[in-house]
Formats: structure tokens, sequence, C-alpha cells
């Protein structure tokens, strides 16, 4: 059985399409997370006074992952429009190791989850906010950093709180 060009060309068509929407989102997931890595919000000190400031290490990954997704479509484009099984080939292979990557940073995920208990964050602020007596200068450092945050914050929204004024007695 002969191949219908014009089916070929609807398949081609398809898998441009689809690379087209994996470019696109490899560039909104490396925009997202550039933006949360640039703090324009300044939240850094109340990310780092948790001791647990993973969250960046995750958005560099973002990065990486978004840069990734957007050459590999490139790639992939490419590949279609030639015709090359060689290229096509590579496109497979890096692309099933970009998944394989998103699988293993989603079971690390599923299994650090016991980190985020009800209120923890809130629990570790309100212990360093206005904290007079820290045991060394990094504490020092934290807790200033977190009673800006929390003030610029409470001024900012018009608030004095995250629950309410219960919050701070």
């Amino acid at each position: 059985m002969a191949k219908d060009n014009s089916t070929v060309r609807c398949f081609q068509g398809l898998l441009i399409f689809g690379n087209v929407i994996i470019g696109c989102c490899g560039i909104a997931l490396t925009a997202e997370c550039i933006f949360f890595v640039s703090d324009q919000h300044s939240l850094y000190p109340l990310l780092e006074a948790t001791d647990n400031d993973d969250i960046y290490g995750a958005a560099w990954i973002g990065i990486f992952v978004g840069i990734c997704l957007f050459c590999l479509s490139v790639l992939g484009i490419v590949g279609i429009m030639k015709s090359s099984r060689k290229i096509l080939l590579a496109y497979f292979i890096l692309m099933f190791i970009v998944y394989a990557f998103e699988v293993a940073s989603c079971i690390t995920a599923a299994t650090q989850q016991d980190f985020f208990t009800p209120n923890l964050f809130l629990k570790q602020m309100l212990e360093r906010y206005q904290n007079n007596s820290p045991p060394n200068n990094d504490d020092q450092w934290k807790n200033n950093g977190v009673t800006k945050t929390w003030d610029r914050l409470m001024l900012q929204d018009n608030c004095c709180g995250v629950n309410g004024p219960s919050d701070w007695q």
C-alpha cells in the first residue's frame, strides 16, 4: 500500500502543531520560573527563615526544563520538516530524557510532601517575627528580614495578620 502524500502532510502538520505547543509551554515555564527567581515581591527572607528554600532550586530546574522543551520542540520541527530519521531519533531520545527528569522531580516532590504540615510556615514566621533574642547573627538576620517583610506586607495589604489579629496573640 503506497503512502498517500496528503495523509503524510496532514500527520506532519499535526506533529508540527504539537511541537509548537510544547515550545510555547517551554517558554511559559521558563518565564514563570525567571519571574519567581527574580523575587519581585521580596519574599526571599520569609523562605530563608524556614530553612527550606528548596523552592528556588525547583525554579532553577524549571528554567532548565523550559529551555530544554523549547530547544527540543525546534529540533522536532526541523526533523519533521526535513523528514530526517536521525534528527527525529535524537529528538525522541532527548525528549524521553527530559520527561524522565520531570517524572523524577514529581516523585521527589511527592515523597517530600511531609514537610508541608498545616500552618508550619505561619508558626515559623510568628516565632521569628520581632524576636529580640536570637542565638546567633544568622538568626538575627533572618528575624530582621522576616519582621521587615511582614511589616511591609501588612502595610501594603492594610492587614493585621494572616488569619486576623489573633495571629499575634
